[in-house]
């Protein structure tokens, strides 16, 4: 590829392929394949939870994808387990122990297009059908995450030393929250949706706070 290297590969759980691939691209950030898991083991492995217990698999699916940190993820996991019995569930203990290689709260710190599975049609070609066509600005994804920051309220909760640390809640819902952390020299914003970093796109989140902070875009957000 030009004498560029991957920075991402993503592949099934394969023992022998994950042997491979510490191997041979040690530098390389190794993600487990997300619709895999999903799709095709968890339907395997878990059909008689899913129907011994009724809300597991909304539980379960919260957990692996809206858990916004490790913190979070962690205590979701855990009262899943623990209220439905499932300390002993081999495959749970399996898949929690690659945890770090599929849930979005460990892959979302590492860019990869929002790509989450080796399944080209419901991967690159759903990546791109959803991101711009033929009559779709480049900038489309970006004003879709400007006009949402509307919704968002912020609120200053912690500053040390040049670091402001905010609040961003939907206006009338402040049971979800996010923490932005924005860095008043460097003008760079952090969230911890982690949507900059898993797709180089700026959330509403950080713009809700950018806009109370600077009166441009700041340069660094402004990619090649």
């Amino acid at each position: 590829m030009s004498r560029v290297h991957a920075k991402i590969i993503i592949t099934d759980q394969d023992v022998v392929i994950t042997n491979v691939v510490a191997r041979i691209f040690s530098d390389v950030i190794h993600h487990y394949c997300m619709c895999h898991i999903q799709k095709k083991k968890n339907p395997e492995y878990l059909s008689h939870v899913y129907n011994a217990h009724g809300e597991f698999k909304n539980q379960f699916y919260k957990s692996i994808h809206l858990s916004l940190t490790i913190d979070e993820l962690e205590s979701n996991w855990e009262a899943i387990i623990n209220k439905d019995g499932l300390q002993d569930n081999q495959w749970l203990q399996k898949m929690y122990y690659i945890h770090k290689k599929w849930i979005r709260a460990y892959v979302c710190h590492n860019f990869c297009a929002k790509m989450s599975t080796t399944q080209r049609s419901e991967s690159m070609n759903k990546c791109f059908k959803d991101f711009p066509n033929s009559s779709t600005p480049l900038y489309k994804k970006f004003q879709d995450e400007l006009i949402g920051y509307q919704k968002f309220s912020v609120k200053k909760i912690i500053f040390v030393v040049e670091v402001i640390t905010y609040k961003v809640y939907e206006i009338y819902n402040e049971k979800t929250t996010y923490n932005v952390t924005y860095h008043v020299n460097s003008k760079e914003a952090t969230c911890n949706c982690h949507l900059f970093e898993f797709l180089d796109i700026l959330c509403r989140h950080v713009l809700a706070v950018l806009i109370k902070n600077a009166h441009s875009l700041p340069s660094q957000y402004i990619l090649r």
